[in-house]
């Protein structure tokens, strides 16, 4: 805050952006972490293989519904 009390207006909406943006992010990342097989050691052979796993993981989580559902939608 370098001796300021309060945030400039600008900064306050750039902090309200981010916050916001957070909670989309943390919860993709949850929904990675919900397949197993992130959570399970792999061999060196599929270790190789790390990144088009993660590519198919998170092309089945964008397939999924949305992150946060809007308040009109039931």
């Amino acid at each position: 805050m370098k001796g300021r009390d309060q945030l400039s207006e600008e900064e306050v909406v750039d902090t309200r952006r981010i916050a916001s943006n957070r909670i989309y992010v943390e919860r993709a990342i949850m929904r990675l972490k919900s397949f197993k097989i992130l959570n399970s050691k792999m061999s060196n052979k599929a270790f190789k293989k790390g990144n088009k796993t993660i590519l198919v993981i998170s092309a089945l989580c964008n397939l999924r519904d949305q992150l946060i559902r809007e308040d009109n939608e039931i």
